[in-house]
């Protein structure tokens, strides 16, 4: 499978290896974890690699997260295992120290240095772009629809929850409103969402979404 980092965002599934392009660490941790992400293989055969595009003249391509990069590649220097908590909690302060407060607008910072809060709590608090996003299940193909009917009659099983990721595409939180104000997408409960308006999907480009303009935006 190839896939935007909309894939970061809590889908369940599992790979027996993945390759990541260089980014924050909390990026790279993510994508990693869903490599093996069952434990059913031996950690030696469950490999994440991380590369970095260059262009033709072997320089790096321009990046928006910059910063966050070149912390990754000190902390993966100076940590021996970039995922501990110490790991992640380096980076964030190396971060913090360039970024300021507009990073931490929640304090999150202040409470690890002091260790008032369990380490979950704040990965879970301390997040670089605060955009939520919503899986919406595309009913297009024969399996998909059969795993909509399932839904529907209350079926939440979790080998069904994972066949229904191969057919799901996931959306900004307010791009999500928007369909669902319009129609387009219906509620099933707090976590399955299906796309009831076929037309504007499309499984080349993907789905699509009007913005303010009227112009279609893809994902």
């Amino acid at each position: 499978m190839v896939s935007t980092s909309l894939i970061e965002a809590g889908v369940d599934i599992d790979f027996p290896m993945v390759y990541r392009e260089i980014a924050g660490l909390d990026s790279v941790i993510q994508a990693a974890g869903r490599c093996n992400r069952d434990g059913k293989r031996k950690a030696c055969d469950s490999k994440v690699f991380i590369y970095q595009l260059l262009e033709e003249n072997g320089k790096s391509l321009k990046a928006n997260n910059r910063q966050e990069i070149e912390i990754t590649k000190i902390i993966e220097r100076e940590y021996q295992d970039i995922s501990s908590p110490e790991a992640i909690a380096a980076y964030f302060n190396k971060l913090h120290g360039i970024k300021g407060e507009a990073l931490d607008s929640k304090g999150i910072i202040t409470e690890l240095d002091s260790g008032k809060f369990p380490f979950a709590r704040v990965s879970k608090e301390f997040v670089m772009i605060e955009d939520v996003t919503k899986p919406i299940l595309i009913p297009v193909e024969e399996e998909a629809k059969d795993i909509e009917r399932r839904l529907r009659n209350g079926e939440r099983s979790r080998g069904l929850l994972r066949r229904m990721g191969k057919y799901v595409v996931n959306v900004y939180e307010k791009d999500f409103e928007k369909l669902f104000n319009i129609y387009k997408v219906e509620k099933l409960d707090e976590t399955v969402n299906v796309l009831i308006d076929l037309s504007i999907y499309d499984a080349s480009k993907g789905l699509m979404i009007k913005n303010e303009d009227g112009e279609g935006l893809f994902t």
